[in-house]
C-alpha cells in the first residue's frame, strides 16, 4: 500500500501510479491489471497487461484523476493472470489537501 498526498490549489488533480508486479511462477505469465477508483476519483488509463518470464519483475502504469475536494481517495487493482483472479488485491491512497 502506498499514500500520496497533493495540494489541492492545483487546477486538477492527476497522479501516476506504477503498479509494481513479480511472476513467482515457474513459468512465463501475463498478468492484467484492472484499477477501480472510488469517491469520485476516475481511472483515464485501460486495463493493461504485462508479459513477465519466470521469477521476473515488471511494471504496469496507470493514470488516476482524483477530485480537487480534499480528502482521502482509495484507488484498487484487480490482479489477473491464467486462472487466477484476485479482485481489489492492490491499493493506494490519494490524500487531497
Amino acid at each position: 500500500r502506498s499514500t500520496h498526498c497533493i495540494s489541492s490549489a492545483a487546477s486538477d488533480v492527476y497522479k501516476r501510479q506504477e503498479i509494481r508486479l513479480i511472476n513467482h511462477s515457474p513459468k512465463q505469465r501475463i498478468f492484467k491489471v484492472t484499477p477501480h477508483c472510488y469517491q469520485g476519483a476516475k481511472v483515464l488509463s485501460e486495463p493493461s497487461s504485462t508479459k513477465l518470464r519466470s521469477r521476473a519483475e515488471g511494471a504496469v502504469k496507470v493514470k488516476i484523476q482524483a477530485p480537487r475536494v480534499p480528502g482521502v481517495y482509495i484507488i484498487t487493482a484487480d490482479i489477473e493472470s491464467e486462472g487466477m483472479h484476485f479482485r481489489e488485491w492492490i491499493e493506494t491512497i490519494i490524500e487531497v489537501e
